[in-house]
C-alpha cells in the first residue's frame, strides 16, 4: 500500500467498497506496447488510455485497452471528446459477447500514486461515461530502480471518491456540492487486484513485470516537453486501427 503521507490525493481511510478487480493480461501488454512505441517514436506528451471490461456486482474485469487522443484545455489535459466517443463505440461494437464498457483509464505515475494532472481527465470521463471509473497507474520508476520483487507488477489500481476539501486544498481539484461554503475534494484509495491468466499468458505478464525493455521504459519515464504527439493506436489491439485522421498530432502536457 502506498504511504498516504506522501500524497495529499490519497485518503487515509480504507476502502469500504469491497470491489474485486480482475486484470486480464491483454491490458498489461497493450500498455507495455504503447509505452514502447511512444518511446521509440520519440513522441511528446502524456501516455493516457482507456480500459474496458465488465462489472458484475462487486466484481470488475479489465479486459481490453486502447490509447487515447488528448488535447490541451488551458493548463489541463483532457480527452478529445468527439474522438473518444467514436473510438469507445467501435470497441463496444466489436466486443458484444460479453458486452464490455468503460471501467478505467490508465497513465503513468510515480509509485507514490495519483497526481493532480490525473484528476481533470478522470472527472471528465466519469461525468460522461461512468461515475465509478477507476485509475490504473503504471510505474516506470519501479522498473528503473529495481524495486520490484516477488514477481510484482509495476502497476497499481485506485478507486476515487469525494470528501470535504480542506482549507489549503488545491481549489482546481475540488468540485461544488458541499454545504457551508466548502467543496468536495477528489481522493483515491488503492485497490487489490488479481491477474486472470493461464500458464502460457504468464510468460508475457512476466515480461512486463521484468521491464519489457528497460531502455524504452527509461525514455518514457523522462518528463517530455510540450509538443506534438501522435495517437495512432495501431498496435493497441488486433481488432481496430485508427484512421489517418486519428493519427494527426496534438499538443499535450506530461503526466509525469
Amino acid at each position: 500500500m502506498v504511504e498516504t503521507a506522501s500524497n495529499s490525493l490519497l485518503s487515509s481511510s480504507t476502502s469500504d467498497s469491497s470491489l474485486s478487480v480482475q486484470l486480464h493480461p491483454l491490458v498489461l501488454l497493450t500498455i507495455s506496447d504503447y509505452i514502447t512505441r511512444h518511446s521509440m517514436r520519440s513522441q511528446q506528451g502524456p501516455i493516457v488510455g482507456a480500459i474496458i471490461g465488465q462489472q458484475n456486482g462487486r466484481t470488475i474485469t479489465m479486459e481490453q485497452a486502447f490509447q487515447c487522443k488528448t488535447k490541451e484545455d488551458g493548463d489541463k489535459v483532457l480527452v478529445d471528446e468527439e474522438w473518444f466517443a467514436e473510438r469507445l463505440e467501435q470497441f463496444k461494437d466489436v466486443h458484444k459477447a460479453p458486452p464490455l464498457d468503460l471501467v478505467a483509464i490508465f497513465t503513468l505515475a510515480p509509485p507514490s500514486g495519483p497526481l493532480p494532472d490525473h484528476v481533470p481527465i478522470l472527472q471528465q470521463l466519469q461525468h460522461s461515461y461512468n461515475d465509478s471509473l477507476m485509475l490504473l497507474l503504471f510505474h516506470p520508476q519501479t522498473i528503473l530502480d529495481g524495486s520490484l520483487t516477488g514477481g510484482k507488477l509495476p502497476i497499481s489500481i485506485y478507486e476515487s471518491f469525494y470528501e470535504p476539501g480542506s482549507e489549503n486544498a488545491d481549489k482546481g481539484l475540488q468540485v461544488d456540492g458541499w454545504g457551508m461554503g466548502r467543496q468536495l475534494q477528489m481522493r483515491f484509495r488503492q485497490l487489490p487486484f488479481e491477474v486472470e491468466t493461464g500458464e502460457a499468458e504468464m510468460i508475457a505478464v512476466d515480461f512486463v513485470a521484468k521491464g519489457s525493455g528497460s531502455a524504452t521504459v527509461h525514455n518514457s519515464a523522462t518528463p517530455p516537453s510540450k509538443g506534438k504527439s501522435r495517437a495512432d493506436g495501431s498496435a493497441a489491439t488486433n481488432d481496430l486501427q485508427l484512421s489517418p485522421a486519428d493519427e494527426e498530432g496534438n499538443h499535450h502536457h506530461s503526466y509525469l
